[in-house]
């Protein structure tokens, strides 16, 4: 008989430790692209763990840092990633591998970022044969152009509202599964009391995310609703 393992999370207020993003949020209710990866570890460390070890703590924040990216660009459900959206599998990575490094900029401020780039990013979350179709594309009006004869990928600077970022609240393994029940935080309705005590907003919806493998390596297969 296969057997689970449960995580079951359960949010705590964080005191005086404020990140990057939860000062962004009380000041401006938006974020910038790369605020949204830098608060992931503020998010799982406010969180408590009951009945489990230190490690299976480690392991859910490891998730949400891991999820980020994916969670941020808000992907539409797929039971099966033959059946996800492959425009927003190519934004995702590009997203991801711009937070990664600084890349060279164009004349009208894009960002250039390499293909091979992409690519590994693309396969760090589709898959380590995943073979993405590079080409342009447009997505929420915002271009992001492929130059085939350079293999890069040039994509404009520019903010991104309503950024959500992942908190993991139960995390099931099975066999070469893990089941991980993620809830999305706003962008906007953080708070910050006198105290420096900052309390982020509830979770406007969960998703459960179907991964394969148990770490450290893992392949995104389907995104559904609870």
């Amino acid at each position: 008989m296969t057997r689970l393992r449960t995580v079951r999370r359960h949010p705590r207020r964080r005191r005086n430790r404020v990140s990057l993003f939860g000062s962004a949020m009380v000041l401006t209710g938006a974020a910038m692209l790369f605020v949204a990866f830098a608060c992931v570890g503020s998010i799982g460390n406010r969180t408590a763990v009951h009945g489990t070890s230190s490690a299976s703590v480690q392991g859910a924040a490891t998730l949400e840092q891991y999820l980020t990216p994916v969670v941020a660009q808000d992907p539409k459900p797929f039971a099966s990633l033959a059946h996800a959206d492959r425009e927003w599998m190519l934004k995702t990575a590009i997203w991801f591998a711009a937070q990664q490094n600084r890349y060279a900029y164009t004349s009208d401020n894009r960002e250039t970022i390499p293909a091979d780039r992409v690519l590994s990013v693309y396969r760090t979350f589709f898959g380590k044969d995943a073979k993405p179709q590079f080409h342009t594309f447009t997505v929420d009006g915002v271009a992001y152009v492929y130059r085939a004869d350079t293999q890069v990928y040039d994509v404009p600077v520019t903010g991104q509202k309503n950024v959500y970022t992942p908190h993991v609240t139960r995390v099931m393994r099975q066999d070469t599964l893990t089941v991980v029940t993620v809830g999305y935080i706003p962008s906007a309705g953080w708070t910050q009391r006198p105290d420096g005590t900052v309390v982020p907003p509830a979770p406007v919806k969960t998703m459960r995310y179907t991964l394969q493998g148990d770490g450290p390596a893992y392949t995104i297969l389907a995104v559904q609703h609870t």
